[in-house]
């Protein structure tokens, strides 16, 4: 993990590594991010599965649940957002 503005952030290098590749419109984010966006009831949150599917977290459990294998956590971006500003937009919305 990296940092940005001191919030820790997954690079789009480790979730590569983990196995999803996704379409470009998906960036990773930490399940203490995913809470917060569900707790704010900011839409897009989705578990991410190192097959490369994904699917769309529809109960908070889903994120606070534990499991016996590693969880990855992604957000859907806009088409033309980069990497950089979603991580703007990923501060604003988990720092505040």
């Amino acid at each position: 993990m990296k940092t940005y503005k001191g919030m820790e952030y997954i690079t789009l290098e480790e979730m590569k590594d983990y196995g999803y590749y996704g379409d470009g419109f998906i960036y990773p984010i930490t399940q203490k991010q995913a809470l917060t966006l569900w707790n704010k009831d900011i839409g897009g949150v989705l578990r991410l599965y190192p097959d490369g599917t994904e699917a769309q977290v529809d109960d908070r459990n889903e994120i606070t649940d534990e499991y016996d294998y590693e969880v990855m956590f992604g957000c859907e971006a806009c088409v033309d957002e980069t990497f950089e500003e979603f991580l703007e937009w990923l501060f604003k919305k988990t720092t505040k």
